[in-house]
Order: structure tokens, then C-alpha cells, then sequence
């Protein structure tokens, strides 16, 4: 079989494979924001891997590599200058973008600025970069068309690139951004794959020692030790053709050249509209900033390998097979239509690399060859599976080659949307003049429990409001005041500060900033007696938990087959041990109701400082290890409340078969953070932060804000507090029935529950 027959049918499968993802891509495309940023539904490592396929494209696979094959030290300062372009990305952009609000770059500098001009300006740059950017994927579509299919006339290719245009029209008509992302992922995957087999068996034909191999390459290029030096490329002296001296304009431009690209690297591609409107697909600043981390590793590695990759073809095959532009001997002097060198002067013959310098004259002398371009890549993979003619050359070039294209499909793709994409926000209102803001706890905006349910409630306040917003994520207990003091720094009109750990620098910034409102979520101001301290521009958001934690307490003893449940919290703070004492109290009343003896491990004592906590709301390991032991205590049913710890309580429940868990914060059988353990999750204990946060966001915008005594209170009563209902964990028998009964019983003020508020 031809490599043509077998790159052909490889294509034909990729394409197959990515038109199935597309389709059921779009099935669950409902609405406008989940066209254009894919819902903001991906895992920072998910968009990694996505950013990282758009920008290992023909770009990089194939320029990359073939420069270096050409120019050696010179043409691996691309591969330096994409890298830094990358910790620009990380450290101006990512987070920043992702924190404003805002959907694109230009609403970002609409936001600052007048919007029609910018937004104008904005919508030029796009599709002047795109319009590049999407000519450099054809002009290598072309290449790989001409090498793979043995296609040179230009009419044949032009059908081909026009089928391809096609082609990415049905990528993102139909998937959008979620069709397209899943295409990347699953690019960047075969061309990491790729890329690495081609460095092992390049390193494998040098025996591993990076020595012979940049020594054959300079050996074979011709230039010696000079491939492996700077100035081959950049830098070098220009001769003048009339007098054979230096060109001293050339000259500087050759060596401004190098400034030139480093600029046009670093600035460029942090400016890259398909690459920016990824950082809108993650939910949030911290989710961005774990995308460019997890897209840096895999394009740092991914470049580390271009350099095995340009030395090896460098080393591995002809000049003239390198540079396919015009025709050439096996000594890579140039040659006319007679097959005689062209002589320049006082040159015996001209190189490829000397075209520029030709005179006119020698210049008409030229013979174009099938102007396919540099495919080093390709070329090398044929040459290691055994060469050309060969079985195993066909196939690697086949592979290889079908992972070159497939590249180029997806980025056009992402170009395409990055270019009719607008501002996503559904539904469209008018902005307004007033900015809410938030700050989280250390579990951060996607902890899947009280910060992300807290965060809902800003987004449905800037996209049903209209409200301007920013947000600062912390990772620390240090970041709390830094953060709040920002958010008050930012112009915001009101501070949403998220979690009990965040009362002390609420306390400091609302006294300092008495025209700026705050509204602590799960914690209230103290005096130093411990008093509740009431201040005009406060109002906390408070939820009486242990009215919902009693009721999964009851459902938790009514499931226990082993007669031992257990809680665990983060820290002993009002706000997590007000769910331990209500769910302690709901296994009491069940044992009271039904004469049973159920205990609970991890509350021994009414201490609540005594209780089982962690230590923190970050380390899943710890809440593992809790959990494994209170397993091994015979605990069949464990109730974690510490955020994202309780990813560790679902790990060891999982381990242990037979024990289930319970939810906080919000219903974890719908969080896609806790999707692993939807099997064991027996029900959640809600608390609706988004509409509190909402309301109070709405209230501030209406000039109706309260604050001092008058605290937002969430109970069973006002729907502020609840439970889930049954999943796939059934309840004990009859217990669904007696727990609306008792949550009656609850709101009429039949059943006492004990709680702080």
C-alpha cells in the first residue's frame, strides 16, 4: 500500500473520529454561551490540553522542526520565543481576563475605554490576525497535501484546501466551542504521541548521545560548526552582489530581524484571538491559570522535542530534500533548467539558503520544483521507517503526515470561531454603572461546593443585571486581606467576601471604606467579646445549615447498615460546625423515633473546637485519610464539610465499596467535580448561596441595601437551606416520606433544631 493510499485512509478515520465528538458536541449545545465558550464547562487541565493543541499546528510542528533543520541554533530562538510568549500569557493575561468579566479582549478594553472605537479596533485586529494566521495552516496544508498525495497541480490542491475550509464550517456550526475543544484535546494527544515516537527513534539512530547528533547535523549541513551558532540566520553580514563588500543597511536589518521576531513572538501570541477566547471556557481566574500551567508543560516538552526533531532531519537527510523550493544537485548548489550550477559572481555555485543575494540575472535562472515547502517532519518519519519506496517509510510518513494535517484542521477551526465570536453573555442586557465583586476562600471559584455556589450568584448578576464585575481568588490565608483591599481597590460598589475565614479582613476594609458595601457570605462581624458587631455597610449572608444537616442526618441513620455514621470538617468555624451539629441532632432523633442506638463518629463531646477538622479546605489527601479511618471504625455513611477535602472522603468511599457520602454546600450528585462518586452520594445538604448573593447584588443595584442588624438568614422555611432528594443511592425504607414530614415539622416549629442562628 502507497503512503498516498495509507495517509489518505488515516485522514479519512481521523476525520471520522472528530465529526462523531462534534456531533455529540452539539447535542449539548443549547445556547449561545455554550456555542462561543463552550458554558465555561472545562477543567484547567481540559482547556491545557485544548491551548496546547492550537498552538502545536503547522506552525510548530512543521516550521519549527524545518527551521531548525535549516538554520540550526537560529531557527530553534522560534521555539525560545513562543515559550516566553507563554509566561506573558500567564502572568498579564490569563488571569486578569479571565477575572474582568468581560467575554473577549475587546469587551475587556471596551469596558476601560469608548466602546465603538475600540471595539471596532478590536474586531479589525481579530480578523486581520486570523486572516494570517489561517493563510501559514494552508500554506502547510498545501505542503502536505503535495508530499502525502503526490498532488502538485496547484487546481487539485486549491479543491482540496477549499474541501478542508468546509470542513472546519461543520466543526463549528455544529460542535462550537465544545466540538472544537474536544477536537484539540484529541490532537494535541496523537501529536505529543507523534512527536515523541519520532525523538525516540531519532535519538535511538544516535545512540542516545545528544553529541553525535548535533555533530552529524552540522557535518551535514554544510556549515559546520557554524549550524550551531548564532548568526546563520540572524545577524549575519550581507555582501553587496555589485562589490562584493559588507551591505551595512542589510546588515543592520538582518540583525534587527532577531529583535523583530523575539517582539513579534511574545507580544503576538499572547494576542492571539483563538488562543485568548480559551480562557473564557474554564468557569474560573484559577481554572485559566492551571490551563496556560498544563499548556505550558506539554508545549515546553513538545518544543524540547523539535529540537531532536530539526537536528535529526538536519543530520538525517539532504539538504536538497530539505528545501524544496527549487531544484538543486546532491551537493545543494542550485542549478538551472540544463542542470548546470548557477554562478553569482564569484561564487563556484549558490545555496539554497543564498537565494535572497541573487542578482536579478541569476534569479531568471531559477527552476521552481514542486514548491511543496519544508516538511522536515514528514520527510524524517519516512526516512526512519526504512526510507523512501519502503514499507515502513510509507507508513510513518502516512501517520506522521495525517497527525500534521489533523493539526491544522482543529487550529483552523478555533481560528474560525475565534472570528465570528462576539460577546457571549446570554441573555444580552445593558451594562450598568455598578460593580460587584468577590473574593474567595483557598478552595477557590471551582471548589464545587460554597465558593463556586457562591460565584453562581455573581454570574447571574452580571448576566441578568448587566452589573460590571471582578473577582480575586485566593490560595491562601494570606490572600484574604491583600484580595478584599484590591476588590475595594477596583472601584467596586460591593465586595462579596466568601467563607468564615474572611471575617477579620472584612471587618478592616469595611471600616476603612464606609461608601462601599460588603456582604460576607457564611460569616458576620465580631467584637472582641465575640458579640455580634452590626455595621451600616455590612450585611452577612448566614444559612442556618443545621436545619437541612438534621434532616441528612435522619436519612443517613435510616441508611447506616453498620449502625456508625461520621462527619469531619475543614476548621472548627461557626459555618462548618453548624452542619456536624445539625446532622449530629438528626441521628439523635432518629434513634429517639425509632428506638435505635446510631452513632456518630467525629462529634464525641458537645466541644465543637474538639470535633474532627483537617486543618484545611485544599488537601484531599487528608480528607482520605480521615475517612479511611473512620471507615475502618465501621462508618458506612461519612458527611465531609470542607469544600474540596471531601473530593478525599469520595475517594476513600469508593475504595471501601458499601459506604456512601454525604454532600454540603450544594447537590454534589450535579457537581461535575464529585462525577466520580455520583453512585455513592446519598444526599446533599444545599445551601442556595447564589440566591442570597444575587438578591443582596440586586438590592445594592436598586439602592435598597441593608446592612447593620439586618443579616440574610437561609432556612427550610424561606428555601434559603435544604436537602437533595434520592439519586442513585436509595434511602432506607420509608424514609423519604418521614423526611417532607419532619422538614415540615421543622418549618412549623414542632421539631427544635439547636443552632446558632
Amino acid at each position: 500500500m502507497s503512503s498516498s493510499t495509507l495517509s489518505t485512509i488515516l485522514f479519512a478515520v481521523f476525520v471520522a473520529f472528530t465529526l462523531v465528538l462534534v456531533f455529540r458536541a452539539g447535542r449539548s449545545t443549547k445556547k449561545s454561551s455554550d456555542f462561543y465558550d463552550g458554558g465555561g464547562s472545562f477543567s484547567g487541565f481540559q482547556n491545557g490540553l485544548a491551548i496546547a493543541g492550537d498552538y502545536m499546528s503547522a506552525a510548530s510542528f512543521l516550521g519549527i522542526a524545518g527551521t531548525i533543520a535549516l538554520f540550526g541554533y537560529d531557527g530553534f530562538l522560534y521555539s525560545i520565543g513562543f515559550l516566553v510568549a507563554w509566561l506573558v500569557a500567564l502572568l498579564l493575561i490569563a488571569e486578569p481576563l479571565r477575572n474582568s468579566g468581560r467575554f473577549t479582549m475587546g469587551d475587556v478594553l471596551a469596558f476601560r475605554m469608548r466602546q465603538r472605537p475600540v471595539r471596532g479596533a478590536a474586531a479589525t485586529s481579530t480578523l486581520v490576525v486570523s486572516v494570517f494566521y489561517l493563510m501559514a495552516q494552508m500554506v502547510g496544508a498545501g505542503a502536505l497535501v503535495s508530499l502525502l498525495l503526490g498532488i502538485s497541480d496547484p487546481g487539485a490542491k486549491s479543491w482540496i484546501i477549499g474541501g478542508v475550509g468546509l470542513l472546519m464550517i461543520v466543526y463549528v456550526t455544529v460542535g462550537g466551542m465544545k466540538g472544537t475543544t474536544y477536537v484539540q484535546i484529541v490532537k494535541a494527544f496523537l501529536l505529543m504521541i507523534g512527536a515523541i515516537l519520532l525523538t525516540v527513534m531519532v535519538l535511538w539512530t544516535f545512540h542516545f548521545n545528544i553529541s553525535e547528533l548535533l555533530g552529524a547535523a552540522a557535518e551535514n549541513s554544510g556549515k559546520h560548526e557554524a549550524f550551531l551558532q548564532p548568526g546563520l540566520k540572524f545577524g549575519k553580514e550581507i555582501l553587496d552582489p555589485a562589490t562584493g563588500l559588507v551591505d551595512a543597511g542589510k546588515t543592520l536589518i538582518s540583525k534587527l530581524d532577531l529583535i523583530s521576531l523575539g517582539m513579534a513572538l511574545v507580544l503576538g501570541t499572547a494576542g492571539l484571538p483563538h488562543i485568548l477566547i480559551r480562557f473564557y471556557t474554564v468557569p474560573t481566574s484559577k481554572a485559566a491559570r492551571k490551563s496556560v500551567n498544563w499548556a505550558i508543560g506539554n508545549i515546553g516538552a513538545f518544543y524540547l522535542m523539535t529540537i531532536a526533531l530539526g537536528f535529526g532531519a538536519a543530520a538525517l537527510l539532504s539538504r536538497t530534500n530539505l528545501f524544496r523550493g527549487y531544484k538543486a544537485d546532491v551537493t545543494g548548489c542550485l542549478i538551472d533548467a540544463k542542470g548546470a550550477p548557477i554562478v553569482d559572481g564569484a561564487a563556484a555555485c549558490t545555496h539554497l539558503e543564498n537565494v535572497a543575494n541573487l542578482s536579478a540575472d541569476a534569479k531568471k535562472l531559477l527552476v521552481p520544483i514542486d514548491p511543496s515547502g519544508n516538511v522536515a517532519a514528514p520527510q524524517l518519519a519516512e526516512f526512519l521507517g526504512g526510507g523512501a519506496g519502503t514499507t515502513g517509510g510509507a507508513i510513518m510518513l502516512a501517520i506522521i503526515g495525517a497527525i500534521a494535517f489533523a493539526t491544522i484542521l482543529a487550529v483552523v477551526a478555533g481560528l474560525t470561531l475565534a472570528g465570528c465570536a462576539s460577546a457571549p453573555a446570554e441573555p444580552t442586557v445593558t451594562p450598568v454603572d455598578y460593580k460587584a465583586c468577590m473574593v474567595s476562600d483557598e478552595g477557590g471559584f471551582d471548589d464545587g461546593s460554597f465558593n463556586e455556589e457562591a460565584y453562581n450568584g455573581l454570574k447571574e448578576a452580571i448576566a441578568v443585571l448587566g452589573v460590571q464585575s471582578a473577582e480575586a481568588q485566593s490560595e491562601s490565608g494570606t490572600d484574604y486581606q491583600p484580595n478584599v483591599d484590591a476588590m475595594v481597590a477596583e472601584g467596586c460598589n460591593i465586595v462579596v467576601p466568601v467563607g468564615f475565614a474572611l471575617g477579620a479582613a472584612t471587618d478592616v476594609a469595611s471600616a476603612a471604606n464606609p461608601k462601599v458595601n460588603f456582604a460576607p457570605v457564611d460569616t458576620n462581624l465580631v467584637n472582641a467579646d465575640f458579640s455580634p458587631k452590626y455595621v451600616d455597610n455590612v450585611k452577612p449572608l448566614l444559612f442556618d445549615t443545621a436545619e437541612a444537616a438534621f434532616l441528612a442526618g435522619y436519612v443517613a441513620a435510616g441508611t447506616t447498615k453498620t449502625g456508625k455514621v461520621a462527619t469531619f470538617g475543614g476548621a472548627p468555624y461557626p459555618s462548618v460546625t453548624i452542619f456536624m451539629d445539625g446532622f449530629k441532632q438528626g441521628v439523635a432523633y432518629y434513634n429517639e423515633a425509632k428506638g435505635k442506638s446510631v452513632k456518630v463518629l467525629g462529634t464525641d463531646g458537645d466541644d465543637a473546637s474538639k470535633w474532627t477538622m483537617t486543618g484545611d479546605f485544599s488537601d484531599v489527601a487528608k480528607g482520605k485519610t480521615v475517612s479511611a479511618n473512620f471507615i475502618k471504625q465501621g462508618a458506612d455513611v461519612i458527611m465531609p464539610v470542607a469544600g474540596p477535602v471531601g473530593l478525599g472522603s469520595g475517594q476513600a468511599a469508593l475504595e471501601a465499596k458499601g459506604v456512601y457520602v454525604v454532600g454540603v454546600d450544594t447537590d454534589w450528585y450535579k457537581a461535575p467535580k464529585f462525577a466520580e462518586f455520583k453512585s455513592l452520594i446519598l444526599t446533599s445538604v444545599q445551601k442556595n448561596m447564589s440566591v442570597a448573593v444575587f438578591e443582596t447584588i440586586k438590592a445594592g443595584l436598586e439602592g435598597t441595601f441593608t446592612g447593620g442588624k439586618d443579616f440574610y438568614v437561609g432556612t427550610l422555611s424561606n428555601k434559603g437551606v435544604g436537602v437533595s432528594p434520592e439519586h442513585d443511592v436509595k434511602w432506607g425504607a420509608g424514609i423519604a416520606d418521614e423526611v417532607a414530614a419532619l422538614e415540615a415539622d421543622i418549618v412549623s416549629g414542632k421539631v427544635d433544631v439547636k443552632s446558632a442562628y
